[in-house]
């Protein structure tokens, strides 16, 4: 198994529990994942995982890129699931359908 796999399931499974266990338990772990996630959305190339993509060759290939933006979004949204008094969350967002 490539070092790549190794560090995204390490990561999905350790980091994001722990980011959530964090999140619940600390306001300023928040603050810190959403300040990191500003920060990590500038390079997502830079913090990313390429998976099923060809590095030989020199043309845009597909591929399903993994990005640290992504763990960070996810670890936030559970957090905010778990904690509704402070974030209400809205099934529908406002001006979605018309009011008459």
């Amino acid at each position: 198994m490539e070092l790549k796999y190794i560090v995204f399931w390490c990561t999905l499974l350790i980091g994001v529990p722990v980011g959530v266990i964090l999140g619940r338990m600390y306001k300023k772990a928040i603050h810190f994942f959403f300040y990191s996630l500003l920060l990590f959305i500038n390079e997502p190339d830079r913090f990313g995982l390429n998976f099923v993509s060809r590095e030989d060759y020199r043309t845009i290939t597909r591929s399903f890129k993994f990005t640290l933006v992504d763990i960070v979004a996810l670890m936030i949204f559970c957090i905010m699931l778990l904690r509704p008094k402070e974030f209400k969350l809205k099934l529908f967002p406002p001006l979605l359908f018309m009011q008459g």
